[in-house]
């Protein structure tokens, strides 16, 4: 029986999903979710929803929230819409959850969320309050290694949902632009734990952040990095800046 704990809509993995999952598995790369769509369509004749390409009866964009894999072989997809800008309410009968094919950068239905029987209505904006509507889409993802979600910025998320994002995400992409920008730029500093710049503005944060917390306690009057790059024009009201030291002197 579905789980309607871990996600409490079941949705179907279409055939141009199982073929992402293939191509993904082959070359031991990610999959990554990236937007859904909405539809007030019933379902095409002859269709099932494991053929489908896209929602039917296309209404409106949702927002993806993020991904979780409470499970190997299976992911919850957090998806949300709100009434604002629906000039006309609707029932939503089916939900399209879209992925990145990495091989082509294009998106791909992944899977589909069948609601024919049991539809969702959506108020219009003209109504007195804004409506949220939260799907959670249960999903299987096979034995992809790592499971993630583009998250729109306008969506609603929790303190540990973007605690998870910035680790699962932001902080492995800004990493690897670093890592390639520095290799680029500084092929003279092959560890760009040994650039000297690099080791100047670690420190100049980090002096800053205790002279920032001694001066809260009353007790700041150290000398500190102060490596901002611009100098000219700037006055303090206590201590000198010494540009060749690049640094402000208590």
């Amino acid at each position: 029986m579905p789980d309607t704990i871990l996600g409490n809509e079941i949705s179907i993995i279409t055939e141009q999903g199982e073929e992402l999952i293939a191509k993904l598995m082959a070359c031991k790369g990610n999959l990554l979710f990236i937007r859904a769509q909405l539809g007030d369509g019933p379902m095409p004749e002859g269709m099932i929803p494991h053929q489908m390409t896209g929602c039917n009866g296309y209404v409106m964009d949702a927002s993806v929230e993020g991904a979780s894999n409470p499970r190997a072989g299976f992911s919850v997809v957090g998806i949300q819409a709100t009434s604002l800008d629906v000039q006309e309410g609707f029932y939503v009968t089916n939900v399209a959850l879209f992925a990145l094919d990495p091989e082509t950068e294009t998106s791909v239905c992944y899977a589909y969320l069948a609601l024919h029987d049991r539809p969702l209505w959506i108020y219009s904006d003209q109504c007195d309050w804004t409506q949220l509507t939260r799907f959670l889409l249960g999903v299987e993802v096979s034995s992809i290694p790592i499971v993630n979600a583009v998250i729109n910025p306008d969506v609603l998320i929790t303190f540990e949902q973007m605690q998870r994002y910035f680790v699962d995400v932001i902080r492995p992409w800004t990493m690897g632009y670093v890592d390639s920008e520095h290799n680029l730029n500084y092929p003279n500093y092959p560890d760009k734990e040994e650039h000297p710049a690099l080791q100047r503005r670690i420190q100049s944060v980090e002096d800053m952040l205790t002279e920032a917390l001694s001066q809260a306690n009353g007790a700041g009057n150290t000398s500190f990095y102060w490596d901002l790059g611009v100098t000219t024009g700037w006055s303090i009201d206590k201590g000198v800046i010494n540009t060749a030291q690049g640094r402000v002197e208590c």
